[in-house]
């Protein structure tokens, strides 16, 4: 019996581990805090049931990236308080991660995030007929249970690049129906390219479709622009950053918000979540995402076509977006390299 418990419960902390960031909630508690904390639990059960699994494989690149972060931890000793937190969480969730990666199963992953995508869409009937629910919105309709239009578009779109034939198709219309490009753009391209056979009439439409929708894009595009034109994250920390401080960019829903920098002439919005992270950790965070990125590319080329469809919404998500939803981001990208740790035929 004992045993039985066992075998359910480790998968089941898989799935858990995945849906937290998604459909996280506590009463009374900030929503994008709520997740936070119930991630880094979901994170603790990950490690408690992993503990007593085999060992399947090799994972040490998670090794290496909680190295990079100690790094960047020691860098920023002089705001010891946010540095603590960060590192902190990042212990956590990737020694989870870890945990996975080594024991577990990626289609566990895959399996739960289709699931949560699944449930996204009677969670938007609902509110779309104004039905009191406790994921609350921090934008405009849809924004099913993480807050905002952006993070759901993305998340459909990692369902979409993630499954296979109407289902496929069928989440790629839903990130599309956001009206967020955010996870549309590499659902659409992936179901275009892999699914579609488009002949000359349907490629022209396509690009019909591209210029006469450019009054939507173009305004987003041009905000970003003049956004990533601006330097002054660099006056300050060139080599080590901002720091993990509740300012400038896509982490405004870290605890404490960022009321007190509104009327920063230094505060901006840098519509991307690689500036970001450049931001906060300088030229040390770029070294480590230049190794990191090394390592990814290596890997991508010896899996099958949804890791790089997979890497794809990841670059194209997060150059034109601001972190929506930290920790749901976190989590697919954490997902994104357990599965290239594991074998193509696995994966």
């Amino acid at each position: 019996m004992v045993r039985r418990l066992s075998e359910f419960a480790w998968p089941f902390s898989c799935y858990v581990w995945v849906a937290a960031p998604i459909l996280g909630w506590l009463p009374n508690v900030h929503p994008s805090l709520s997740k936070v904390v119930v991630w880094l639990i979901a994170s603790v059960f990950v490690i408690a049931m992993g503990m007593g699994q085999p060992k399947r494989r090799n994972a040490r690149v998670f090794g290496w990236v909680l190295f990079g972060c100690l790094c960047v931890y020691l860098s920023h000793l002089s705001n010891v308080g946010m540095a603590f937190i960060w590192m902190t969480r990042a212990t956590l969730v990737l020694s989870a991660a870890w945990m996975i990666a080594e024991r577990g199963d990626f289609r566990w992953l895959r399996s739960s995030v289709l699931s949560c995508a699944l449930f996204q869409i009677p969670v938007m009937a609902a509110q779309a007929f104004q039905v009191p629910l406790p994921w609350k919105n921090a934008g405009v309709f849809p924004w099913g249970t993480l807050m905002k239009r952006g993070a759901l578009s993305i998340l459909f779109g990692l369902a979409s690049v993630w499954s296979q034939g109407i289902r496929s198709m069928g989440f790629a219309l839903a990130s599309i129906s956001t009206l967020s490009w955010s996870g549309a753009v590499p659902a659409a391209a992936r179901v275009l390219i892999s699914k579609v056979q488009l002949n000359l009439i349907g490629w022209l439409s396509v690009a019909a479709a591209f210029f006469l929708s450019a009054p939507f894009w173009i305004p987003k595009v041009l905000i970003r622009l003049e956004a990533w034109k601006s330097v002054e994250f660099l006056r300050r920390g060139w080599l080590n950053g901002w720091g993990f401080f509740p300012l400038p960019g896509g982490f405004q829903d870290d605890a404490g918000g960022s009321a007190a920098w509104a009327h920063s002439p230094l505060f901006r919005e840098y519509h991307s979540t690689f500036i970001d992270w450049i931001a906060r950790t300088g030229l040390i965070g770029l070294v480590i995402s230049f190794l990191i990125g090394a390592w990814i590319v290596k890997r991508v080329m010896e899996c099958g076509p949804w890791s790089k469809w997979t890497l794809f919404l990841i670059l194209f998500a997060g150059a034109t977006q601001s972190t929506e939803s930290f920790p749901f981001m976190a989590m697919v990208f954490l997902s994104f390299l357990i599965g290239l740790n594991q074998s193509k035929e696995e994966a």
